[in-house]
């Protein structure tokens, strides 16, 4: 069972560590993107401090992971893990919750394997 935890923790870590980056390193572009997604969108006025919001959770669900990880393969400690997994659970969810508002069903139903490993991962490191 150590080996899914190890996975899904990593999972996270390449999935949300890449996203954040990406919105670290290209933060115009990025919040340009997201205020063209929510343009006709009732979260068109609060795009200003949901984008920042998201980027601080994926960085956060990643490096929480990554710490998560780190303590696993140590010390065998799972407590961080389960947080990293909850974490990126309500990141997920909220990702899906902005590509529902924004109509986009398509960008929201392709979130959702990515919330069904996290799942996954926090049903495994809770019962370990």
């Amino acid at each position: 069972m150590i080996y899914l935890n190890c996975l899904v923790l990593l999972f996270l870590v390449a999935v949300l560590g890449q996203s954040g980056l990406d919105k670290v390193l290209d933060y115009a572009g990025n919040k340009a993107y997201f205020q063209g997604q929510f343009a006709n969108s009732p979260l068109k006025p609060l795009v200003g401090i949901l984008f920042p919001l998201v980027l601080l959770l994926e960085v956060g669900t990643a490096v929480l992971s990554l710490l998560a990880l780190a303590t696993l393969c140590l010390q065998g400690n799972h407590d961080l893990g389960i947080y990293a997994c909850a974490l990126g659970s309500l990141t997920f969810i909220a990702l899906i919750f902005g590509q529902r508002m924004a109509k986009d069903y398509g960008g929201a139903a392709g979130i959702v394997p990515y919330l069904a490993v996290t799942l996954l991962g926090l049903f495994a490191l809770s019962q370990a």
